[in-house]
């Protein structure tokens, strides 16, 4: 269990270093083919 834990932190950390650096392919790419990403805070 402690290594799903640390599996999910590694990836939750490579995925918003890549949105924050605008790597918006490489962000998207972390989604299934269908995933949706909605921001209720944002028109």
């Amino acid at each position: 269990m402690p290594e799903t834990y640390q599996e999910v932190q590694h990836f939750y950390a490579r995925q918003m270093r890549a949105l924050d650096e605008g790597q918006v392919a490489d962000w998207a790419r972390t989604f299934e083919q269908d995933g949706v990403f909605d921001a209720n805070g944002l028109p």
